[in-house]
């Protein structure tokens, strides 16, 4: 196996509601990978962010953070729904 290929990565949250993943770019810099689900807007948006470092811990802990975070705006979205 080519160990170029093989970077570091962590899943957190639910897939389809809040899933955010943590990764290592081949430049060594930690980013984070979600989709945004914007309203007026049927497909969801993918958006990678660099996190500027290199610390797998702190990455951990920030793409826990955004889950959280993802997860507070979808339990939003039914009470937005009005009959």
């Amino acid at each position: 196996m080519d160990e170029s290929k093989l970077h570091w990565s962590y899943l957190a949250g639910e897939k389809g509601r809040n899933r955010v993943r943590a990764f290592e770019h081949a430049s060594g810099v930690l980013m984070l990978e979600f989709y945004e689900h914007r309203p007026g807007q049927s497909q969801p948006k993918r958006v990678r962010l660099s996190l500027g470092h290199r610390d797998q811990d702190k990455a951990k802990q920030q793409a826990d953070e955004a889950t959280a975070k993802l997860g507070r705006m979808e339990a939003l979205k039914p009470e937005e729904l009005t009959l």
